[in-house]
């Protein structure tokens, strides 16, 4: 398993798609980062690529790192075009949607709070609910490119509650 991510910043989230089973972490972008995908994969590209950053370039490099016939997942709506020309030369296969995320929120509660799950792993910040009304967060109440979503703490139930949703 392959992961993306660059920087001193990005550290953090290279450990985590390492404990998660990534066996390599491609770090440069574009071009570069391309080739060094289809090295990893004997020249063939990825079987199976996910893409969660919704931005052009990132589904341009996310079409152009699977292979011929693989697989592009994708969460979300790209902002930007998305590029007609590299997919339809890819042959790849583009699945994805909106991420239902209120859909299935009161069950991640649940696992939350009794400890099943920790989301520790995936949240890098904790915000009082005082704060968590813009946060500090730039671009539309989204969450900068060198940290993870936020968590919210609420002082009745101690809830948490993912960046841009209500607990």
């Amino acid at each position: 398993m392959l992961a993306r991510g660059r920087g001193e910043k990005r550290t953090p989230r290279q450990r985590l798609a390492r404990e998660f089973g990534a066996t390599d972490v491609v770090e440069t972008r574009g071009d570069g980062g391309l080739a060094a995908v289809k090295e990893l994969t004997d020249g063939l590209g990825a079987c199976s690529v996910i893409e969660a950053v919704g931005t052009s370039e990132s589904m341009r490099q996310a079409i152009e790192s699977a292979r011929p016939g693989g697989h592009v997942g994708f969460v979300g709506v790209t902002r930007g075009d998305v590029p007609g020309r590299p997919l339809f030369w890819s042959l790849a296969h583009v699945f994805g949607g909106p991420a239902p995320v209120r859909r299935f929120l009161p069950q991640l509660i649940d696992l939350i709070w009794n400890r099943e799950i920790d989301p520790g792993k995936v949240f890098d910040l904790t915000l009082p609910l005082c704060r968590r009304s813009g946060g500090g967060l730039p671009r539309h109440g989204r969450a900068p490119r060198d940290q993870v979503p936020a968590a919210t703490v609420t002082e009745a139930r101690r809830g948490i509650s993912t960046t841009g949703l209500q607990p």
